[in-house]
């Protein structure tokens, strides 16, 4: 039986530096990996203090062996993590600004932070990252995680939340899936990269 434990925070640097590690290194077909691990640092520092996201880090002593994160727009999380970070987020962007690609890329993630996407009916809260070391998958951390979050979303009065999953992510789905999401459509966040979106009802 594998021993972890689930933490809410609050978060000291070298765990919130271990989570943008992770995710950098699991996530890494997903844009905001390209940004660098100093990006993603100050990006999930801003989700455990914003009152409107949530971050969860499951731990296997010191270590850090996975984590979630959602939020209920991330509008709110951007405005804190500008708000808070401005300088550090700028010196971790600068590699960045050289790229006509990565800038487009920056300004449509933004945009979708700001309208949530074009999906009809979508629920408030939305799965955003989940992310689990390769030594401790089908362990139940991400079972546990999920479900901490659903239970932590369920505590602010929601009933359900959205996940954007690549297409190209057939793992994601099947697990998404087996965790009762349903999908609901699709959407295109960047311009010529297709995802579904899932809906989880609790």
């Amino acid at each position: 039986m594998v021993c972890f434990k689930i933490k809410k925070g609050p978060f000291v640097d070298e765990d919130l530096k271990a989570v943008a590690t992770l995710h950098r290194q699991s996530i890494s077909l997903g844009f905001l990996s390209q940004l660098g691990d100093g990006f993603l640092f100050y990006l999930y520092k801003s989700m455990s203090e914003c009152d409107r996201s949530i971050l969860i880090v499951a731990k296997c002593g010191d270590d850090v062996v996975g984590f979630i994160a959602g939020s209920m727009g991330l509008g709110p999380v951007y405005k804190h993590l500008l708000r808070h970070y401005f300088v550090g987020v700028v010196f971790a962007l600068i590699p960045n600004m050289v790229s006509l690609s990565k800038l487009k890329r920056i300004m449509e993630t933004l945009l979708y932070s700001k309208g949530g996407g074009d999906i009809e009916v979508s629920p408030a809260g939305e799965l955003l990252s989940l992310a689990v070391n390769g030594d401790f998958r089908r362990t139940g951390v991400a079972k546990k995680l999920t479900l901490e979050l659903v239970k932590q979303f369920k505590e602010k009065g929601l009933d359900a939340l959205k996940i954007i999953v690549g297409q190209e992510l057939l793992g994601a789905q099947r697990f998404y899936q087996k965790m009762g999401a349903v999908k609901s459509g699709m959407i295109e966040v960047h311009k010529g990269s297709k995802s579904f979106v899932y809906r989880l009802d609790f």
